[in-house]
């Protein structure tokens, strides 16, 4: 155990030591190390033009429009708050009204595996705290 204290309330914290490990993981899955995102597993599947026009996380796919999803995508991925925000779905309506390219559907798909990794991750770490 390593031992943290906190210089305002000078009260001392035992933190378990599988956090480093981890937090370096979670680094590189936020700084999209393609060796540490590996291939996501959600294909852009239907015809279409590939505009964004209403995303919606309906029966496990994410939809951009009437005929376009991205399949079989964890609840998680797509419900998951950063700062107050919601990555999937803001980058998404941030693109509404134009066309996903090849390259922003890929990064679309390594967006959403890392927030299902970061939520994996994140249900393992264990911190005891001492007062």
């Amino acid at each position: 155990m390593r031992r943290y204290s906190s210089a305002r309330s000078r009260a001392w914290f035992n933190v378990t030591i599988s956090a480093p490990p981890k937090g370096s993981e979670l680094r590189k899955l936020h700084l999209m190390d393609p060796a540490a995102v590996g291939k996501a597993p959600y294909p852009f599947k239907g015809e279409g033009d590939g505009m964004v026009d209403k995303p919606e996380l309906k029966d496990g796919h994410v939809w951009i429009n009437e005929t376009q999803y991205f399949a079989d995508i964890p609840p998680v991925s797509w419900e998951f708050y950063i700062g107050g925000y919601q990555p999937a779905q803001k980058w998404l309506k941030d693109r509404k009204g134009r066309a996903l390219s090849f390259d922003d559907v890929k990064h679309y798909q390594s967006t959403l595996k890392i927030l299902s990794e970061t939520d994996r991750i994140m249900q393992t770490i264990e911190m005891e705290f001492e007062a």
